[in-house]
């Protein structure tokens, strides 16, 4: 059976609401197509995990996927005994060292960028892209706060058609956080004035419910998910 499937960060699992699983977009957005849903959302997960689990997991082709992009200044680390871990996630012991660990190999081989988290960033958007294409599937891309940084081309490969809006979810909620590219500033997070308004009310960097109904209600209304919800109904009848 087709469903909604979810793949992101903090703002995708639905931290500091009440209750995560009942009121995240992925959540509204099911309730509003009447269908299954799959939400793996992680606090602190960084686009080279997500394009991990993006690539391994059992996508349907008549499933919509959902994904929304963190900052690239997270990236991908290891610990002592090999497993390979978000450097934000709160497995993560020393991100710093690991940060260090991945500037020392990356200067040993492409020396000219100093700021490498761009490329990267690109890159597993460009995999996800052609992976999901490739097997047929309707999906949407989205960045929860700052901008992608294009300065790495990729020959116009990238297709900006895939992506829900052209500003953040920030943006899009009433926030500031318009031009601001996260590994530019070297941080994970923005400061918290960016997240202002009656959509982040309450909480302190992510959307409250009123924010996840509209996240949810923009989704839903997008025209490749309405074309979805229409493949969907006439493939089940």
């Amino acid at each position: 059976m087709s469903k909604i499937i979810s793949f992101g960060d903090s703002w995708t699992y639905g931290d500091e609401l009440k209750s995560p699983v009942k009121e995240c977009y992925t959540k509204l957005l099911s309730e509003k197509a009447k269908g299954p849903y799959s939400n793996f959302g992680k606090k602190g997960n960084s686009f080279s995990v997500i394009c991990s689990q993006v690539l391994t997991y059992d996508i349907s082709k008549d499933d919509f996927v959902l994904v929304c992009i963190p900052p690239d200044i997270r990236f991908i680390g290891e610990t002592e005994d090999g497993v390979f871990i978000s450097l934000f996630s709160s497995t993560s012991k020393h991100p710093d060292k690991f940060i260090q660990k991945q500037f020392d190999y990356y200067t040993e081989v492409i020396v000219e960028h100093k700021n490498w988290h761009p490329y990267f960033q690109l890159l597993n958007l460009f995999c996800i892209q052609e992976y999901l294409t490739k097997i047929g599937v309707s999906f949407l891309f989205f960045t929860n706060y700052g901008s992608i940084d294009n300065n790495f081309k990729f020959n116009g490969k990238i297709d900006k058609s895939n992506f829900l809006i052209d500003t953040s979810l920030t943006t899009f909620l009433g926030g500031y956080d318009l031009g601001i590219v996260p590994s530019s500033l070297n941080v994970d997070g923005l400061e918290t004035s960016c997240f202002v308004g009656e959509y982040f009310e309450g909480n302190v960097t992510h959307p409250n419910v009123k924010g996840h109904e509209k996240i949810s209600n923009l989704i839903y209304n997008n025209s490749k998910f309405q074309q979805w919800l229409v493949y969907r109904t006439n493939t089940v009848l």
